[in-house]
């Protein structure tokens, strides 16, 4: 018999709190700093651990080092999470139901989509009499906030699907430029990409904390440039906004060509095409305006080839 199959216990209903217990050493990554965020006792959290081994039959974690999930571990951690979070709306929905309260659908999106292009996508897809929260989070957050469940529904300029959620493409957007209305390139009806290599290009991340600055970067050199780069310090911030707080540079940004911020800023349409996906990632569990809302997105999913750095 395999040394890693233990005797599997009769009962398979799983207990949610066990579960969340797991979660949390498999994050922590050892059984006292998961003990301390839960509160209990390190010998109480070790009992748990091993009931739930017994209960799937196998070992969950390699003990040589730490607690390092096995291949099992793994498994049931990607299931485990998206289970959570489905469990965890699950009582604010009923009492927001019992309350007759109206629904919320809570929108987070990546700063690099404007608050224009939320609107645009969502306020068309929304049932009458519900309520939309939209807020802006970075990259990392959203998933993050999708799991714990504070956000129902999250945009990103993405194509890889995260572990434990549903995605779909909603739009592809084509990019101009944002310059400071002081630049001369502000007066000009359009730009190609020679006549930004004077400016340095706003980036938010670097190329190797980004796939989505990687993809920027990449349609220049694609094109036989190589742009100067510089990170931006405010964050958070719409895209066009950028060039007033970096000098001599310029910002790829999604909004239609035109002025910003009273004059300050002038987005000039680029000459070369460059286009980026915007995502929609959900858990596969949502229903209510939720559910209606992410199955419109779906049904309004453009059939767009999108381009992919190399």
């Amino acid at each position: 018999m395999d040394e890693n199959v233990i005797r599997q216990d009769s009962n398979d209903l799983i207990d949610l709190r066990r579960l969340q217990q797991f979660v949390a050493v498999v994050e922590q990554g050892s059984l006292t700093d998961a003990a301390v965020l839960l509160n209990l006792s390190q010998q109480a959290l070790s009992a748990a651990i091993k009931a739930l081994e017994v209960q799937m039959g196998t070992q969950l974690f390699e003990r040589t080092r730490g607690m390092r999930p096995s291949v099992a571990g793994l498994r049931l951690y990607d299931a485990a999470k998206t289970l959570l979070a489905g469990a965890n709306r699950l009582v604010p929905e009923v009492r927001r139901y019992m309350a007759d309260e109206p629904e919320v659908v809570r929108i987070g999106h990546a700063p690099s989509i404007a608050s224009i292009e939320v609107f645009d996508l969502i306020s068309a897809l929304v049932p009458a009499g519900v309520s939309v929260h939209a807020k802006p989070l970075f990259p990392a957050e959203l998933t993050q906030e999708l799991f714990g469940g504070s956000v129902d529904i999250a945009l990103r300029r993405a194509i890889e699907t995260p572990t434990g959620l549903e995605s779909t493409v909603v739009s592809v957007t084509r990019f101009n430029v944002a310059v400071v209305g002081t630049d001369p390139i502000a007066s000009l009806p359009s730009v190609s990409m020679a006549e930004l290599m004077r400016l340095r290009m706003i980036l938010w991340a670097p190329e190797s904390h980004s796939r989505f600055s990687a993809y920027l970067v990449s349609q220049f050199r694609r094109a036989g440039f190589e742009p100067a780069t510089v990170i931006c310090d405010f964050q958070g911030f719409s895209p066009e906004a950028a060039p007033l707080a970096v000098d001599n540079g310029f910002a790829m940004a999604s909004v239609s060509p035109g002025t910003y911020f009273g004059g300050r800023i002038s987005v000039v349409a680029l000459e070369d095409e460059v286009r980026s996906p915007i995502q929609a990632i959900a858990l596969p569990t949502i229903s209510g305006a939720v559910g209606e809302v992410w199955e419109n997105l779906r049904a309004a999913a453009p059939a767009s080839t999108v381009q992919r750095p190399e």
